[in-house]
Formats: C-alpha cells, sequence, structure tokens
C-alpha cells in the first residue's frame, strides 16, 4: 500500500491510538514483503535502539527481525531485535508454565477458563511465542466464578491488586494478580473492560475453541470475537499508542479465519461498530489486506448511537485531568442501558461500589481528592524536572 494512501485513510481517523510516523515504519518493516519492509527499514534503522524506543514500537521488534531475516536482511543489522526476540521467548514460556499450572488448579476446581488476546494469539497466529512480547496472560472466567478463581489465585502465591468484592466484579471487568517471580496474570470475567450484558459474554463462551496450552486443557475465543477484541481493545487513546494491535489484527486476517457475519454482528450488539470501521479502514490501508466488499458494505451501514459515538469520543481522547470518571459514566450508562434523571442519581451509587466506599456520602469528597492528585500530577510534569542549584 502506498504511503500517500495511508496518509489519506487518517483524513478519516481520529484519537491518539494510531502509529506514529517512526512506529508505521516500523510497522512496515514487520508485516510488509520485501518491497515495502526493507525500504521502511532502511528509513528507520539508525533510530531503532531496544533499549531506547517507545515501549509500543519495543513489542514489534522481534516481529520485524523475523520478517526482515525472511526478506535476507543480515543479522548484524538486527542485533539488538533478535536479542530481544531471545528475551522474549524465554519470558513468554516461563510466564505461560506458571499460568497453564494455576488453569490446571482452575479446571479441576470445576472453573472453566478461557485464555484472551496475547497467549492465544502468539500460539495460534504468530505460530512462536518469541515473535510477541507481553507482560501478562489475560485469563477469562465466568462471572459466577470471579470470586472463588480469586480466591485459588491467593491460595497458589497469586496476590491480587484489589479484593474482588460482589461490588468490585459487578463495576470491574477484571484484576491483576502478580507472583513473587513478578509474573502477572489478569484475571477476567467480563470479556471487554466496557460492560456488556452476561448473556453476549456466554455467546462468546459456546462459540470459543477448546485447545491445549502448555499442557492445561483451556479455551480461545472463536477468530471472529478474538479479532474484535483485539481492535476494540486497541482503538483507544494511549500517551503512547499502543500498535502492536494492528500486528494482532493483520496475522489474523491473513490466516483467513474470520467468520464476518458473526464479527459484524457482534460488533453491532456490542456497540462497537464505529471502532470496527476505523479499525477495519485502517488496517485496509496499511497493508492493503483484502476486507470482503459484502462484511464492508453491511458494517458501514450498521447504526451507530448517540451513546456510541459519546463513548468512542470519550475513548480515542486524552481525559487525564478527569481521570477515569468518564470511562465509568460510559460503563454505567451501559449497565443501566438508559440515560434519565434517575440514571444520574444511581451513578453516585455506582461510584461508591467501584471505589469500594462505605456510603454514598463519601462519593463527592473521594472524586474531589482523586482530582487534586491529578491536577498536582499534572503540575508536576508540567514544571519538568527541578534545577541544579
Amino acid at each position: 500500500m502506498r504511503q500517500e494512501d495511508t496518509e489519506a485513510s487518517r483524513l478519516y481517523l481520529t484519537g491518539r491510538y494510531w502509529p506514529t510516523d517512526q512506529q508505521e515504519l516500523l510497522l512496515r518493516a514487520a508485516l510488509l514483503e520485501a518491497s515495502e519492509a526493507i525500504p521502511a527499514w532502511r528509513a528507520i534503522r539508525d533510530r531503532v535502539d531496544p533499549d531506547r524506543v517507545d515501549i509500543g514500537s519495543r513489542r514489534l521488534l522481534p516481529l520485524l527481525a523475523a520478517n526482515l531475516r525472511r526478506h535476507g536482511v543480515d543479522d548484524s543489522e538486527l542485533g539488538g531485535c533478535l536479542q530481544l526476540y531471545g528475551e522474549t521467548r524465554a519470558q513468554n514460556h516461563a510466564l505461560f508454565d506458571a499460568v497453564a499450572a494455576v488453569m490446571r488448579v482452575l479446571t479441576a476446581a470445576g472453573i472453566e477458563t478461557m485464555v484472551l488476546k496475547g497467549w492465544a494469539l502468539a500460539e495460534l497466529y504468530y505460530k512462536d511465542i518469541g515473535l510477541r512480547p507481553m507482560s501478562d496472560v489475560d485469563l477469562l472466567v465466568r462471572r459466577a466464578d470471579a470470586r472463588r478463581a480469586s480466591l485459588i489465585l491467593q491460595q497458589l502465591g497469586w496476590s491480587p491488586q484489589d479484593d474482588v468484592t460482589p461490588s468490585f466484579a459487578r463495576t470491574r471487568h477484571g484484576v491483576t494478580f502478580k507472583n513473587r517471580p513478578g509474573q502477572q496474570c489478569d484475571l477476567h470475567w467480563w470479556i471487554f473492560e466496557e460492560y456488556c450484558p452476561a448473556s453476549m459474554d456466554e455467546d462468546v463462551w459456546a462459540s470459543s475453541i477448546a485447545v491445549d496450552l502448555q499442557g492445561a486443557s483451556t479455551r480461545v475465543p472463536a477468530p471472529a470475537d478474538q479479532f474484535l477484541h483485539v481492535c476494540v481493545h486497541g482503538v483507544k487513546w494511549a500517551r503512547t499508542p499502543g500498535v502492536r494491535w494492528i500486528a494482532d489484527a493483520v496475522l489474523m486476517l491473513r490466516a483467513g479465519q474470520i467468520d464476518w457475519h458473526r464479527l459484524i454482528s457482534q460488533a453491532e450488539r456490542r456497540g462497537f461498530s464505529l471502532r470496527m470501521q476505523q479499525a477495519l479502514r485502517y488496517l485496509r490501508a496499511l497493508t492493503g489486506v483484502a476486507i470482503p466488499a459484502e462484511a464492508w458494505s453491511h458494517l458501514a451501514r450498521c447504526p451507530v448511537s448517540r451513546f456510541e459515538r459519546f463513548e468512542h469520543w470519550v475513548r480515542s481522547r486524552d481525559h487525564s485531568l478527569m481521570g477515569a470518571l468518564p470511562f465509568h459514566w460510559c460503563n454505567y450508562v451501559r449497565s443501566v442501558h438508559a440515560i434519565s434523571p434517575a440514571t444520574a442519581l444511581g451513578f453516585g451509587r455506582y461510584l461508591q461500589d467501584l471505589w469500594g466506599l462505605d456510603s454514598v456520602n463519601q462519593v463527592l469528597p473521594a472524586a474531589f481528592a482523586r482530582a487534586a492528585v491529578r491536577v498536582r500530577g499534572r503540575a508536576t510534569r508540567l514544571a519538568g524536572p527541578p534545577r541544579a542549584r
């Protein structure tokens, strides 16, 4: 795909989650054929230091090294990237072993698991666990099993960032656990960060695929559901664009396993049509990957509600001074399925549960205290480091 085609496509895209110019060159070098990958690499090579690039770019480097080696680029040009591949492979193997042990205990306790994103993608689409760096494993259980699964993880020596109380589980999609070596497992009970009814997640469970990972029996989402999860998770604002989702999505598209009817139906039901349109438009512009005309036409015709547009606006911009409040409001509206005066009053109770407060009367003081911390942090960043005397 020509550079001007990609630039033109950006006229239709909003939000600071798209790659920077430098990241886009890395994506081209990592994903495209020799005629485009090698010139992209030559343009960026002198600026690529694995120890200095942003985290989003660093996570592309093992895949970049593998693609360029396939195109005949000499190993001497890829030294740091090849070293990162070896480190990633060893780290992922150790992480997967640790989480597989957890999954076997959960299975023995009658708790079914599903692996989301990273590990599943590395095994099924990258075909090499050294090609996809990751800091954690995303492990899904059913909502009714969240508390019991959390307790089992703790019994196995994993420490949660938060206690999975009933109120926490009602308002959050998951919690992060760490073990003594510092490995991380994110336990989820909703598939998406955005609230969706449990029936929609049960539909994903029903369509999921049984697999064996590191000797543990588990499940992975069907390709259409996995692809939707990858894109929705990626198309959101971040201070440093996390562009790895683009590589994930391209490899899934190339595998040719996506049920397009299911993908579009799920996106529409969950209120993700607008984000899916933007993701596919960019992927097509960057790589030229084929999107079936009928699927594209159907997606373009999906109705997009005012709330979906508002939520997309919220998630595509920096709201650091307001913190996570705009996201919490969107999730709350999703959970009550309406906006009304009663909805606004109920948001206080929702925040009480979310923040683990004893009374709804504590919500406003807590909100002001959190805002004060953010303002002080912003002022400190703007002031910069203290001057030497």
